[in-house]
């Protein structure tokens, strides 16, 4: 793929501001690499979220090295090879990585001994840990080892999710184009699903969808979950027949060049919600738009959270499904049998994304601070096991989460979700 000269712009100034926080490093991210999935086939190439931040250059077995002192720019690629091209198309090669993907400089990264040593130039060295391993992570090991003066893997993710959890305008502009997309294929799955019998069908109409639109990439395996299964929080079978009385919920999200949307939806199979499931959804709709109301750079995700735990709570007292005094039910956290996960989770390149930013939840527990230019997830969820025998059959088995993609400012917040139906009269209106 050829970037365009927004994504060129938008590495440009992201590396940028990661050589600002430096002085005489040299800075090492490797890009991922193809892995097996059986015999001579590897699985769908994804680019390591933390270089594509970096640098768009789109292909397996890269390593960016940037040198802090003169803010050079230097990738590591696959060379040319006309009988590899042959078998899996069209390499950019050292060429294309300077004139397509505006490199100082480029080298084959079979030259990586060669080249790296003078590079470094017995230099302090951080060095992108990544979560995987190959024989070129292996060799870059050995020769860091060698001729760096010092070597250090803590400290350079954090930098990089620290700049990574504000969104600027590029990444908003292809958070707003995923969302769009993943909105517009959750409506057509709720006018859908009366066509079909199965949550394959569902699933494989969904990913049809987007790819239709432009979006093939996933940014997760849809969650496609009828009747009690949607009380497995992540249920990824997706091949269970479903009837006209179940509730569906999908929880799916494709991606725009890596950026991820992530949305949650629940309808019925055909025709209406059965009263118990509206009852259910109506209450889990107020939990999620009164936690809308508190979204600004005064609240904190842990706020968020705690604010949803305690509505949430009022309302399975509300519905009878906790049977002691909201009081008790808080105090020995009753609900947690109901509402077991929490409310929010960043968004970006990846769909939890920036797990080691010093701002996020993770990391900093009560501090948490939104800011503006976050993007987060609300989604708020309330499900009753099917084999809880302490609840009245009459709610047993529904599992309802509506998640939106929220995109904070300073006093208020951007839903780039907000086309997607949720309105149980809409929803509704969509398969009459």
């Amino acid at each position: 793929m050829i970037p365009s000269s927004a994504q060129l712009r938008a590495c440009a100034q992201n590396r940028k501001n990661l050589l600002a926080n430096y002085e005489d490093e040299i800075l090492i991210i490797p890009g991922n690499f193809l892995r097996q999935k059986n015999s001579d086939v590897h699985y769908l190439f994804r680019q390591d979220s933390d270089f594509n931040y970096l640098c768009a250059y789109p292909e397996a077995d890269s390593i960016l090295v940037l040198d802090t002192a003169n803010q050079s720019f230097t990738l590591f690629v696959p060379p040319k090879d006309p009988l590899k091209e042959l078998w899996d198309g069209p390499r950019h090669g050292i060429e294309g990585a300077k004139d397509l993907f505006e490199a100082d400089q480029a080298y084959s990264h079979k030259d990586l001994a060669k080249q790296l040593p003078h590079l470094i130039g017995n230099r302090k060295v951080l060095y992108h840990l990544p979560h995987f391993l190959s024989p070129l992570l292996d060799e870059l090991n050995i020769l860091l080892e060698t001729y760096s003066e010092s070597m250090s893997k803590e400290g350079l993710r954090t930098q990089i999710h620290d700049l990574r959890i504000i969104k600027n305008d590029f990444d908003l502009d292809c958070m707003r184009k995923s969302a769009q997309v993943s909105s517009m294929a959750h409506k057509h799955l709720m006018q859908s699903a009366s066509k079909y019998s199965n949550e394959s069908q569902l699933d494989a109409e969904f990913r049809y969808f987007c790819a239709m639109n432009g979006q093939p990439d996933m940014a997760y395996p849809p969650i496609v979950a009828a009747g009690a299964n949607a009380t497995c929080l992540h249920y990824i079978l997706n091949d269970q027949p479903y009837k006209d009385s179940d509730c569906i919920l999908v929880d799916g999200g494709s991606s725009y060049l890596n950026y991820a949307a992530d949305i949650t939806r629940v309808f019925p199979a055909k025709g209406k919600f059965s009263p118990a499931a509206k009852e259910l959804y109506q209450a889990t709709l107020r939990v999620q738009k009164q936690v809308f109301a508190k979204i600004n750079t005064e609240s904190s995700l842990f706020e968020l959270n705690s604010l949803t735990q305690e509505l949430s709570c009022q309302e399975l007292c509300d519905l009878g499904i906790i049977k002691a005094s909201f009081e008790e039910a808080m105090e020995k956290k009753l609900f947690r049998t109901y509402v077991p996960h929490g409310v929010s989770h960043h968004l970006g390149l990846d769909v939890h994304d920036v797990s080691d930013s010093s701002f996020s939840y993770r990391n900093t527990g009560k501090v948490s601070q939104l800011k503006s230019g976050m993007v987060v997830t609300i989604e708020p969820g309330i499900y009753i096991p099917k084999n809880d025998q302490t609840v009245d059959p009459y709610w047993r088995g529904i599992g309802i989460r509506i998640e939106d993609d929220i995109h904070v400012l300073e006093n208020s917040y951007e839903n780039l979700t907000a086309s997607c139906p949720k309105e149980i009269d809409e929803i509704e209106e969509l398969q009459s």
